[in-house]
């Protein structure tokens, strides 16, 4: 069994929020890009003697405000236990072993018509300065968890729900 854990999706125009909703103001956290970038990438990487599922993560591998990083993934496509039908965006990322991880936080412009597609498909409620936020974590269940290290790293850097 894996345990799956997608923070701050609004996919397929699930967005929506209730009418009685009240937006958050913006944290006073000064954010600029792409240092902010770079400053959640090095948070991360801080991490890596604590998580040794992040054991080959490198901030300095990580490029315009995107971060990927999988680790003991299995792409579904060479499995013959998995379906081989699977639609949306999860279709085309790949699956964890029970030790493994597969991490993305894209941080985009929602202005740019040059948006990748999974950040299009998987549209983040988080946001950061004038910027949108796509997190996506998959943990093997066997795994030290991640996703309260990532929030308190979002927290410190400006990374908030509205």
């Amino acid at each position: 069994m894996r345990v799956i854990v997608m923070l701050g999706l609004a996919a397929c125009g699930g967005g929506a929020k209730h009418p009685a909703y009240v937006p958050k103001p913006a944290p006073n956290i000064p954010v600029s890009f792409p240092q902010t970038c770079d400053a959640i990438a090095r948070d991360i990487e801080a991490l890596v003697p604590e998580y040794p599922q992040l054991a080959n993560y490198r901030a300095a591998d990580q490029q315009h405000c995107h971060i990927s990083y999988s680790y003991k993934t299995v792409d579904v496509s060479d499995r013959s236990d998995m379906p081989t039908q699977r639609a949306g965006y999860r279709g085309g990322l790949p699956d964890v072993e029970p030790d493994g991880v597969f991490l993305y936080i894209g941080i985009w412009d929602p202005k740019d018509k040059y948006n990748s597609q999974l950040d299009m498909q998987v549209s983040g409620i988080y946001e950061v300065g004038d910027r949108r936020v796509t997190f996506l974590l998959f943990e093997g269940e066997q795994t030290k968890k991640l996703s309260a290290e990532v929030q308190r790293i979002f927290e410190r850097r400006g990374v908030y729900i509205p």
